[in-house]
């Protein structure tokens, strides 16, 4: 049976890493900026998977990452795109420099992948778009102004991917999380209690459900969880 390939941009740990080890049923390419010899390896699984160390702010590097890609396993069916950087503080607080990051990241980046993969899409009749996104994509908070706005200019990203390449079998989603029972989140708020927050399973679970509908069935995004 061909397998069909997932990119998985932001794999190195995480929510990437977690999808990565569970999309058994897809061949993988994950890629982030820890992959090495030395690092810790979260992506275990089963299947055919290579590594990639990519800087998603590195136009170079995304296109690396595509080419290898296809290079090795001759298509793309499904690019999941997870990189983000959470920088918080008011607006009159705001610190551009942080600011150019979260667009170079989760704006820049994400849509340099989509261009690269869309027209190996094209080629193949269809394939899926799929952004890991905030709930604050759609309802901003104070101090995450420029937080949200990334969010939310990324989630534009997905619905112009559907109103330029649905007609081409392109599909796309936006799931947008609440915050995320992770390492990284229990480092941020120490006193989390599991229970009232979204775990890893819940993602991929969405995910699953995005991949088995029809490629008729347009779903620009997906709220999973509460607010951030």
């Amino acid at each position: 049976m061909n397998k069909k390939v997932a990119l998985i941009v932001g794999a190195t740990r995480g929510i990437g890493a977690y999808i990565a080890n569970g999309l058994n049923e897809f061949n993988i390419s994950a890629c982030g900026r820890s992959f090495n010899k030395n690092s810790q390896k979260e992506v275990k699984r089963f299947g055919d998977l290579i590594e990639i160390n990519c800087d998603v702010k590195d136009t170079d590097d995304v296109q690396h990452t595509v080419q290898r890609t296809i290079d090795h396993f001759g298509k793309i069916d499904l690019l999941i795109y997870n990189s983000g950087v959470m920088e918080f503080d008011c607006i009159s607080n705001t610190d551009m420099s942080s600011l150019d990051t979260m667009y170079s990241v989760m704006v820049k980046g994400y849509l340099e992948f989509v261009k690269s993969v869309i027209p190996i899409m094209i080629k193949q009749n269809g394939g899926h778009i799929i952004n890991i996104s905030s709930t604050r994509a759609i309802s901003p908070a104070p101090g995450k102004a420029g937080y949200s706005a990334m969010k939310r200019a990324a989630m534009s990203i997905t619905e112009s991917i559907i109103a330029e390449h649905s007609k081409d079998g392109i599909v796309a989603t936006s799931i947008n999380c609440g915050l995320v029972y992770t390492e990284s989140s229990k480092r941020m708020i120490p006193e989390l209690q599991h229970k009232k927050y979204i775990t890893e399973d819940d993602i991929l679970k969405t995910i699953r459900y995005v991949l088995s509908l029809s490629k008729y069935a347009t779903t620009p995004s997906i709220r999973v969880g509460g607010m951030v």
